[in-house]
């Protein structure tokens, strides 16, 4: 994944996949990219592109922000369920969540992180609240909860997963160093490299 911010905007793109053993079990992709604009530390998107293969389901999705509600312009793909457009308001993509996450973060905990997230066909809650330190190490956990455009049986499934960020304290910020989640595929873990 790569993000680059410079004058205010943001832009990058990110390739997640499933490697070894996993993947021979079941083969899992995102590729995303997006673009928009940085305002106090929040990354507020103006254009998404996505394609998701969960093994389950495939997708492409290209989504344009109009005011606070993202409007899907491209894909295929349709919610479950209609989604009413208060869920669905505030909302931002995956990659910008996902890079808002992953950049580094200033100030005295990075665990204080609540936002919708809209991939074209379902918005789900990611929160991060409860903190637990360990020197210059801080593992940020939460839950991603599924809250419009998931079918019953969705949701009779997995409603929430557990999530957890790692940061480590360096040069006055925070930096992250892993997430790992549950997902309805398994336990997932993205581990920075560099």
């Amino acid at each position: 994944m790569s993000v680059e911010t410079r004058d205010a905007t943001y832009r990058g793109s990110g390739l997640f996949r499933t490697v070894g053993l996993a993947d021979l079990l079941r083969h899992v992709a995102f590729s995303v990219s997006g673009d928009g604009r940085v305002r106090n530390g929040r990354l507020l998107p103006e254009r998404y592109r996505g394609r998701i293969n969960t093994g389950r389901r495939e997708s492409e999705t290209e989504l344009a922000m109009s005011g606070t509600l993202p409007r899907k312009v491209a894909g295929n793909g349709e919610p479950a369920v209609p989604i009413p457009p208060p869920i669905l308001k505030g909302s931002r993509d995956p990659f910008a969540i996902l890079a808002e996450i992953l950049l580094d973060r200033d100030g005295e905990t990075p665990c204080t992180f609540q936002e919708k997230v809209f991939d074209g066909t379902r918005v789900a809650e990611i929160t991060l609240m409860t903190e637990d330190r360990d020197g210059d190490v801080v593992v940020c956990s939460g839950s991603y909860t599924r809250i419009g455009g998931y079918s019953q049986d969705e949701l009779d499934e997995m409603t929430v997963s557990p999530i957890s960020v790692t940061y480590s304290g360096q040069s006055g910020a925070w930096r992250a160093e892993r997430i790992d989640a549950v997902t309805r595929q398994g336990k997932a873990t993205l581990i920075r490299r560099e």
